[in-house]
């Protein structure tokens, strides 16, 4: 086979997975937790409004963080986090109040 014969078969079995029971079972799953953090800060924040809280994570935990900082406007420091901007405009959620927000450190080395 060559190249684009190699890349397209590839491409179908990525598409099929995308579309299968499995992948959605798979993010389903994600979607709930990342959803129980959600609930719980959101009743955390409720039970104690004056308390300050920060959220922290480190690479996929700190994009995590990122995005709940968006949904719920609690400041966040992560660490090598990825950029959320596309997943948190996917998610229903205004990416500016990021630039406020959430401070990513990114280590040099």
């Amino acid at each position: 086979r060559n190249f684009a014969e190699q890349f397209s078969f590839v491409g179908s079995i990525v598409n099929s997975f995308w579309s299968s029971g499995l992948a959605k079972n798979v993010y389903k799953g994600k979607r709930e937790r990342y959803q129980s953090v959600v609930d719980y800060l959101s009743g955390r924040l409720s039970a104690d409004p004056d308390r300050t809280y920060y959220l922290s994570g480190h690479s996929l935990g700190g994009g995590i963080a990122q995005l709940v900082s968006a949904q719920l406007k609690v400041p966040a420091v992560v660490i090598s986090a990825p950029g959320v901007v596309e997943t948190a405009e996917l998610l229903g959620l205004d990416p500016l109040p990021l630039q406020g927000l959430v401070v990513n450190v990114i280590p040099n080395g």
